[in-house]
């Protein structure tokens, strides 16, 4: 595939992320019949929204190694483990993807999980993982970007096909973007 022709390389520093691609506002959802079978509602910290959930894993570079749409109610770790099934070396992810259990499967595949701890966590970070986690912020310019620059988000698609086509174009020309420019 075309979109990860670069990013063959499955060993490294991986960062992983989840963004809502909403397809209408709220105050229209009873009126809204376009993916009215397809999409849902979702929320994260900035509230609720209508529509899907893109998850996005970047290297260090800021080439997309792998991505999934997704209903806007799935768990952004229950996208994240159907993810990252060939990668090896280091996964930075956000609060969202906390979890002992996958993150010991994880570690025996040679992958490990960093995250920074919640509030009521009692972990002490290293100098080093805070540094390492301070490169999270790079899949938020990217998601950022696609979103801004490329109107990764919009409300005007008139059929669940333009919708998809939509997405996969945006990731496919920031794809080309980043190797080309």
């Amino acid at each position: 595939m075309l979109l990860m022709k670069e990013t063959k390389i499955k060993e490294g520093i991986f960062i992983i992320d989840c963004t809502s691609l909403k397809v209408c506002e709220n105050v229209r959802i009873n009126k809204h019949k376009t993916f009215v079978k397809y999409a849902n509602r979702g929320k994260n910290g900035k509230g609720y929204w209508y529509g899907f959930k893109l998850c996005l894993i970047i290297d260090i570079y800021g080439n997309i190694v792998s991505f999934k749409l997704t209903y806007a109610s799935e768990h952004d770790l229950m996208i994240g483990k159907k993810l990252v099934k060939d990668l090896k070396g280091l996964l930075i992810a956000d609060k969202g993807f906390i979890d002992k259990k996958w993150s010991k499967k994880l570690l025996e595949k040679s992958l490990i999980l960093l995250t920074p701890p919640r509030k009521n966590m009692k972990k002490i970070a290293t100098q080093f993982q805070l540094k390492v986690l301070r490169l999270r912020q790079k899949i938020e310019g990217v998601l950022s970007t696609l979103k801004r620059f490329y109107n990764l988000e919009t409300t005007l698609h008139r059929s669940v096909g333009g919708y998809i086509n939509h997405v996969l174009l945006v990731l496919l020309s920031y794809q080309v973007k980043k190797i080309y420019f």
